[in-house]
């Protein structure tokens, strides 16, 4: 299986400076990277009224994204906490 191409969203990498716990930054990024190897792994599901929209578990933290197939990308739509992020 070809590795696709990881994009994040500039408003999810400013959210992702903020988060200051190292262990999360390390849990979300080697989440990143199984993602990037994977997109429909599991543990990924995918969410209801979208075409192409995934979500994956990390603790208590949810990742967001779209696949697109036709050019091997990821693209990491949005990263939060459970009770945020689906607002």
């Amino acid at each position: 299986m070809k590795r696709y191409t990881l994009k994040i969203r500039p408003a999810v990498e400013r959210m992702l400076a903020k988060i200051r716990d190292e262990r999360l930054q390390r849990r979300i990024d080697e989440a990143f990277q199984k993602i990037a190897e994977n997109p429909r792994r599991m543990g990924a599901e995918k969410m209801s009224g979208h075409e192409n929209r995934h979500r994956f578990r990390t603790g208590d933290y949810r990742i967001v994204y779209e696949i697109h197939d036709d050019i091997l990308l990821v693209l990491i739509v949005a990263v939060g906490d459970r009770k945020d992020i689906y607002r």
